[in-house]
This record gives C-alpha cells, structure tokens and sequence, in this order.
C-alpha cells in the first residue's frame, strides 16, 4: 500500500552482516537467491532478502554465480576458483578449473552445459572454460589475447558471447568449438554482455560505452548513456525494459530498448554497483560496494537501508516516508529516558528527542529528500538504529 501510494516506483533495501564489496547476485526464483563477493563472501536468503545468512569459502574473491536449479549452483572467482554446491548453497566444494587464471563470469545452459571466461590482465590474456558434465571436468575450450574476458552469455546451445578488455568482443556458432573476433568499435573495457533474442543484444562497460547489436553481432552501434562512469552490469527484463548498475552508485534504465536511458533515484552514497538481477520482470536485486544488497518490486529507484536492522523492521514507518515517521518501541525494555537522535549521512545530527511513550509520530516534513539514520538510545544506555528514507 505504501508504494502504490508514493508517485514512483521504490527499491527497497535489505539487511545484510558484511562490508565487503559484493560482486554478483543471481536468484533462481522470487525466494531463493545468492550472492557472492570478496574475501569469499557468500550470502544466501530463502525468503526474498527478509533475512539473509552468510557463508564464507577461503579469501578469495567471488565473481560471478548461474543456479541450475534451486539447490545447484556454481561460483566462480580469482586464481581458476569454481565452487559448487548442492544442497541450496549450505556446502560448498571445489571443483578443478585447470588455470590460475581470474574467472570473471559463469554461464549454464542447461544442468550440464557451461562455460567460464576469464584471463590475466598482466599479460592480457584470455580463457575460455566448458564442462559437459556439471562441473566434473572442465576443459580451456580457447585461449589467447589480446585482452582478458570480462562477461559471457549464450542465446542457445550454439551461440555465445564473450566481452572484455580493450573493447574485445568474441562470438562461437557451434557451441564453443571456434570463436571469431568482432568488431566493437570502442577501445574501452567491456564488462557485461546480455542478449534479448537471438539478434539483439547489449553490452556496457567503462567511459559510459553502452553497444548494441540488432543483427547477432555482425554489427554493433553505440548508444548515448549520458555518463561517462564506468558500466559494470546490464540486466534486461523484456525486449525494451533494461537496467545497467555503474560505478559512483549510478543506476540506469530503459523502456525503448536503449535508445534513451534514465538515471534512477540510487540512495547507494556513491558506492558502486557491480550487478543487477531481476527474477521476474518487477522483482529485481542489486549488489557493489560496502556490502550493498537492494531490491525492487517494482522496477524502480534504489535505496540502501542499514544492514543490521533484521531486528527491528517496523521500528519505523511508514519506510519511504513524506512528511511523518512512527517510531514503534513496542516490544523494547527499558523505554525510560529514551532519547531519539537523527543524523543525515554526513553524521550530522539534526534532530534530538526524548521518548515518551511506545509509539511516538515525528515530523519530518522540513527534511529534504534522501537517507537519514534514526538512532534510538534506550534508558539502559544501549543503542537501536535503523535508516529510513524521504521522498519528495
């Protein structure tokens, strides 16, 4: 009711116990989703990012996820790691690349098919990896230069794409067994690679480089992304809705099909978005930085929200707000002399106010649009907080 109430559409953030960057998410339904980062994060919810519980596999860094089913799931990362797991991301065990080299992205066709790009920048070298098995074995399929891979996606058993460095885009008709180089048009770094058809796809990567293709590659054009921050990740829900997640919290979206694309609303605090996701045309999650998780359901702006509320969720409401927030302290012991603080993101305080009662409305109408922190100090001394956001 809250969000039909509001003019535009909201992402709604989620609670989540890291602060290392998160490099990919993927949900295999509405429920159940990953997410994986550095320092072997892996974070795991079954219930649409209510409550989300988190695993760790070594130290290494954790680039890219594709779920198979809802209990199998690959990830993949730095120094040829690709890790597995069965049981709906509970355990998780290696699996042999047959590189050192970093492992940028992970794409299934089917329970058994899939490939693997990555490469070393230092040489500028890129590799192609392909199981038929499920991960049992894996095989370099192609290897060479002259920039590493950043991204690979398959419209069909034959056909796939793999972008990367230096603006190299490569293409295979016969499931793998030969690539050729296109032509891209553009120098820059490509770092992800989404198809809407068979014909039509989308690349975006650094300086704003937004390419499209309307003709299975054989030709690609650029578009104007009105930015020249560096594109990380394009997701499409449909042939002419598409969102691109960039650095300096940047979030774009589409309903035309690239011709124009708008910025959207991203309370991120300019930390960068590695990745989008959408499980179903509304439903969509995003992760970057500072371990940023946001969510939409309804296809529109973002906003982060502190990642230690799981415990108080109706602490405060209506969450976006206008002109009132309640703070609910029902539940709470010790309500004697509890003091109210709010602070914008700067840590400025700009409000201080004892609590009375339970339940106390606050005016906010003066505030301007954007992310505050309510921070709550209970009679006892201890401390419960939670952002809240002003929309105007």
């Amino acid at each position: 009711m809250l969000v039909s109430a509001i003019a535009f559409s909201q992402w709604f953030p989620h609670n989540i116990d890291t602060t290392w960057a998160l490099n990919c998410v993927y949900f295999i339904d509405v429920n159940h989703g990953l997410v994986g980062g550095e320092f072997g994060t892996i974070l795991k919810t079954n219930n649409a990012g209510i409550s989300w519980y988190y695993f760790n596999y070594g130290s290494v860094p954790l680039r890219s996820i594709y779920s198979t089913d809802i209990d199998t799931s690959y990830m993949v990362g730095d120094f040829g790691t690709i890790i597995k797991t069965t049981d709906a991301g509970i355990d998780w065990f290696g699996q042999t690349s047959g590189t050192n080299y970093n492992l940028y992205s992970i794409y299934f066709l089917d329970a058994n098919i899939g490939y693997v790009v990555g490469g070393n920048y230092n040489d500028t070298s890129f590799i192609i990896l392909k199981t038929t098995n499920a991960g049992i074995n894996w095989f370099t399929q192609f290897s060479g230069s002259p920039a590493m891979l950043k991204s690979c996606y398959f419209t069909d058993v034959n056909n796939g794409y793999g972008v990367g460095y230096d603006g190299l885009i490569i293409k295979t008709t016969d499931g793998g067994l030969i690539w050729t180089f296109q032509t891209s048009g553009t120098n820059n770094e490509l770092n992800s690679v989404f198809f809407t058809d068979a014909n039509t796809g989308y690349v975006v990567g650094g300086s704003g480089t937004i390419l499209k293709t309307t003709d299975a590659g054989i030709n690609w054009f650029a578009l104007t992304s009105g930015t020249t921050q560096t594109l990380n990740s394009v997701y499409f829900t449909n042939a002419n809705t598409g969102y691109i997640g960039g650095n300096a919290g940047k979030i774009y979206k589409t309903t035309n099909a690239g011709i124009n694309w708008a910025e959207q609303v991203a309370f991120t605090g300019g930390k960068t978005v590695n990745c989008i996701y959408f499980p179903t045309n509304n439903t969509g999650y995003a992760a970057g930085d500072s371990g940023t998780i946001l969510k939409t359901t309804n296809g529109g702006n973002w906003i982060e929200e502190d990642k230690n509320s799981s415990n108080n969720l109706e602490l405060i409401y209506p969450n976006p707000t206008q002109d009132e927030i309640t703070i609910n302290l029902q539940g709470f012991q010790n309500l004697a002399s509890s003091n109210l603080f709010i602070y914008n993101t700067q840590d400025q305080l700009l409000l201080q106010q004892k609590l009375k009662q339970d339940i106390t409305n606050i005016d906010i109408s003066q505030f301007p649009q954007g992310v505050y922190i309510a921070k709550i100090k209970m009679g006892d001394g201890s401390f419960v907080q939670k952002k809240f956001v002003v929309v105007r």
